[in-house]
């Protein structure tokens, strides 16, 4: 029998890494399969909720993050919307122009969640806008 030119300590080598290179592929596949599984739930989830009727009813107010949001429906689109002020940075403004007595400043954001209902299953985008700075004085 021809050996390729291995010797009898490469073959016994070989043969022993061919016998391990199905144990590392199964290790491999349990390990890809666990990281899977917060998204397999995810989208086993998403199903349920898209064989859902949607809701015809929701609450005016809900309270977000940040500042209350006011809803509205409309058949299958619904939007949520609010604002809120957020002190700047006294330290930005030191840096920045003098603000002579002005003792506080503030940023107003608005912010708008639209969304549409596939059964339970709920898909949009969120926008948030900066409007003028309010000045509020010492």
């Amino acid at each position: 029998m021809e050996n390729f030119g291995l010797d009898d300590k490469n073959i016994a080598t070989l043969l022993s890494r061919i016998r391990e290179v199905p144990e590392e592929e199964d290790e491999k596949e349990k390990e890809v399969l666990e990281k899977a599984k917060p998204k397999v739930r995810f989208y086993k989830s998403f199903g349920t909720a898209l064989t859902r009727l949607e809701p015809t009813e929701l609450g005016r107010r809900w309270k977000g993050p940040d500042c209350e949001l006011i809803l509205e429906l409309s058949g299958r689109h619904v939007t949520l919307s609010g604002s809120y002020d957020r002190s700047v940075n006294r330290l930005a403004l030191a840096l920045g122009a003098p603000l002579g007595s002005l003792a506080h400043l503030a940023t107003r954001h608005n912010i708008k969640y639209s969304a549409r209902f596939d059964g339970y299953a709920v898909t949009g985008t969120v926008a948030r806008t900066d409007v003028a700075p309010n000045f509020y004085p010492a």
